[in-house]
């Protein structure tokens, strides 16, 4: 048991007390060296009593103070039980003594409706006789600046009910006497025609004070920033007019049907039909005049839809009472009116490609500010922009197919356009004194023309359209298919107009009947065709990215069959480049025909003219070539043209127009012959670095022909299995053709020579292998073939 200082036994509630601080205080003292801080621990225990203490005296305080309220409560509701007691005792004691008067009740309410009705008399008979002069001053208020309408609207709505007393008690007395006193109604009414004019001019001046000062039609729009006030005023009369209408319609008999000329009057109707007829009238005058232009209509509709909605939304709504739900009339009328416009947009005869597309990207611009900007969900209304219609036709996915189908032709004429532009300078002639009519160049100093840009810019622009939000794979895929059969088509004309080209340039008859600067543009044609394949590789490279980036069903089947199209049309491209290649190439070879044909007579042996014409030609043609030429074209290039120049080189040397008469003239031709061959091949390496330009090195065959003209008989069989092993297409003919070049050799001899020294001692037939057109050269100059070289004279 536990004990206190003064011994006395401590009850159960202070043990359990003590039991707890014995348990806490080991808690807090587990460890001997925590003795030390004892002191503190009672200063902190200290503080947390004091503020324990604290909390428990507000506690009490507020109890006590809500007591005390509670009791103060309880003794005013007592005293008011006994007031009420006390009142029901007075009325019970007043009801005793009105007893007696419950028998002249009924009479007291004749007389009290008796009074009340000569009091409504009286007040007419004045209102009569005062209806010419409150007319006048009712008139004269209401075109004054600064006119109470509401005021106005009161006496006039008195005269009115007046009007209408009077000939309801006609109608009253008629239906007791069994016949309508027409007299008596039309005298009343032709004493009211000034209030029923009045009225009418009322309800006009009502209109007119919510027109705008532009245009002069209903705005409550503009009237509310400018007059809220007049507006709010005028709401009341409309409202007043209203309440009076209802009572009208709700009274029941024949009079009903004898006043219905002055009633309903109904001016919120006619409100709400001014305003859709101005409404219908300021969408004609900003919007359908350009109905037939998508962007301007939709740019005049952008400039005042949010604006006006957000107006009849925040200004209107706190203005005008909530029945008339003016902010669901804008909403609908102003949607109602955009969704008929856009259906007659996309159904119209004349709408441009740009145009539909148009459409589909401002849809989902014009969802998303109704959202924001209004918290309106248009996807709920029952008219959706660019939804099919009953006939199941102008939806979105049907809009794509008309654009792509629009496209292609567009895309066709712009082609046409664009070839046409790019080949003209190429037809043209110019004067003798005309300025040179040369391509512009690039800061390089290339020839070059806008063509590629402005191609792959239109090709490009409609790839932005293919990948943007929303657009199917069917309409996607669509689209790039056009773009690249564009590029065919551009590439098919650009091939059409070159060897259009060609055959003026052959079919001119004199150089001053052909284009004049033909080589520069296929220079420029050369130059072109790279700069679209440049353009081609970084749409390829930019199309993908961003492929990969906004579409995610069969990416890669998609890209398989855009990088197919890629290909087929970098393709036609280089075709187009080689086309041009060998036009230039057959350009140089007009100018040199006449040259080389004066190789190999008589006069070409005392003369070195044919040939530094040739290779200053050459050297010209070159200079031009890479100073204004792409490098990825001009070494093949001349490398053909030195392959060409070779072939007829060859030609005139094996068809000669003269023979030598003796060993020294052979000695002296091989002489000239070796000095033009080196003056050839050191003209065009300097053009052509790399040996692997050349599929036939011209030098090589040369020295064949060199060495099959300078060794003796019984070594021919030796070059001639040589010749044949490193060019197969070299023939027997050929052979013949050389050495009927050599004095010591006859027409016989050399027949003989190939019959008994070559084919007969062949152990085999000769056999001959299929050479590639890149690779044959003595299958192209042509030599006599009269005579009869076969294997059956071999096999004997």
């Amino acid at each position: 048991m536990y004990e206190n200082a003064d011994g006395e036994h401590l009850g159960v509630g202070n043990v359990e007390a003590l039991e707890r601080a014995a348990r806490r205080v080991a808690q807090e003292l587990q460890y001997p060296e925590q003795l030390n801080s004892i002191d503190k621990l009672k200063v902190q225990k200290l503080s947390k009593k004091q503020a324990v203490d604290t909390r428990l005296k507000t506690v009490l305080h507020t109890q006590r103070d809500n007591i005390k309220r509670g009791l103060e409560i309880l003794r005013h509701a007592l005293e008011d039980i006994n007031g009420v007691r006390d009142h029901f005792v007075h009325v019970e004691e007043q009801y005793k003594k009105c007893k007696a008067l419950e028998e002249h009740i009924e009479e007291a309410k004749k007389l009290s409706d008796a009074r009340d009705d000569l009091r409504m008399t009286w007040n007419q008979i004045e209102l009569i006789f005062s209806v010419p002069d409150d007319v006048a001053d009712l008139t004269e208020a209401l075109h004054s600046p600064d006119s109470n309408l509401l005021e106005i609207h009161e006496k006039l709505a008195d005269m009115e009910n007046c009007r209408d007393s009077l000939l309801t008690r006609i109608i009253k007395q008629s239906a007791v006497g069994g016949e309508l006193d027409i007299s008596a109604r039309q005298a009343v009414e032709t004493y009211f025609f000034n209030v029923n004019e009045l009225g009418n001019q009322f309800e006009q001046f009502l209109f007119v004070e919510l027109q705008n000062q532009t245009d002069c039609m209903l705005d409550p729009l503009e009237i509310v920033k400018e007059r809220p006030t007049r507006l709010v005023t005028i709401l009341r009369i409309i409202e007043r007019e209203e309440s009076m209408d209802a009572k009208f319609l709700a009274a029941t008999g024949d009079e009903c049907a004898q006043l219905s000329k002055y009633r309903p009057k109904g001016l919120r109707d006619k409100f709400f039909k001014k305003l859709e007829n101005a409404l219908e009238i300021r969408f004609h005058d900003q919007l359908y005049k350009n109905i037939n232009s998508v962007p301007r209509f939709l740019n005049s509709f952008e400039k005042f839809y949010i604006r006006d909605l957000k107006i009849a939304k925040y200004e209107l709504t706190n203005r005008f009472p909530p029945s008339y739900k003016i902010w669901e009339f804008y909403r609908d009328q102003y949607h109602s009116r955009l969704y008929d416009s856009m259906n007659a947009l996309k159904k119209s005869e004349k709408i441009e490609p740009n145009e539909i597309m148009t459409l589909l990207r401002w849809a989902p611009k014009y969802k998303a500010a109704m959202e924001t900007e209004l918290e309106v969900d248009v996807t709920k209304f029952s008219k959706k922009l660019l939804d099919a219609g009953e006939d199941g036709e102008g939806g979105e996915e049907e809009l794509r197919a008309q654009y792509v189908s629009m496209l292609a032709d567009k895309l066709e004429s712009w082609c046409n356009n664009l070839v046409a532009t790019e080949v003209e300078p190429w037809f043209v002639i110019p004067e003798d004194d005309s300025e040179p009519f040369f391509p512009e160049k690039t800061r390089e100093g290339l020839y070059y023309t806008d063509t590629p840009k402005i191609l792959f810019q239109m090709i490009d622009s409609q790839m932005e359209v293919a990948l943007q939000p929303g657009n199917g794979d069917s309409f996607v895929n669509g689209l790039i298919r056009q773009c690249m059969i564009t590029l065919v088509k551009f590439k098919d004309k650009l091939k059409v107009s070159i060897d259009r080209c060609r055959d003026m340039y052959f079919r001119s008859g004199s150089n001053d009947e052909r284009p004049r600067y033909l080589v520069e543009y296929m220079m420029t044609c050369c130059n072109n065709v790279v700069t679209a394949d440049g353009f081609l590789k970084e749409m390829r490279g930019k199309l993908e990215e961003r492929y990969r980036r906004t579409r995610h069903n069969d990416v890669d089947a998609a890209l398989g069959s855009f990088q197919s199209h890629c290909k087929a049309a970098a393709q036609g491209l280089k075709e187009v480049g080689y086309r041009a290649v060998d036009l230039i190439i057959e350009c140089i070879m007009v100018d040199l025909n006449e040259h080389l044909n004066n190789i190999f007579t008589s006069k070409w042996m005392r003369s070195d003219k044919p040939i530094k014409t040739i290779v200053a030609t050459v050297k010209d043609y070159g200079g031009d070539f890479t100073s204004f030429m792409t490098p990825e074209y001009y070494p093949n290039m001349m490398a053909t043209c030195y392959k060409r120049i070779a072939v007829l080189y060859a030609y005139n040397f094996m068809n000669p127009k003269f023979k030598c008469k003796d060993e020294r003239d052979r000695e002296n031709m091989m002489e000239r012959y070796k000095k033009e061959v080196e003056l050839l091949d050191s003209c065009f390496t300097e053009f052509i670095e790399d040996a692997d330009n050349f599929d036939v090195d011209p030098k090589a065959v040369y020295k064949v022909i060199s060495h099959l003209i300078e060794s003796p008989g019984s070594m021919l069989k030796a070059e001639w299995s040589k010749a044949k092993n490193e060019y197969p297409d070299i023939t027997l003919h050929h052979l013949e053709a050389i050495l009927n070049v050599r004095e010591d050799f006859s027409a016989k001899e050399i027949k003989k020579l190939i019959q008994d020294g070559i084919l007969k001692k062949e152990k085999e037939p000769e056999r001959t292998r299929t050479v590639s057109p890149d690779e044959e050269f003595f299958g192209l100059v042509q030599v006599p073939t009269s005579t009869d070289f076969t294997i059956v004279d071999k096999k004997k």
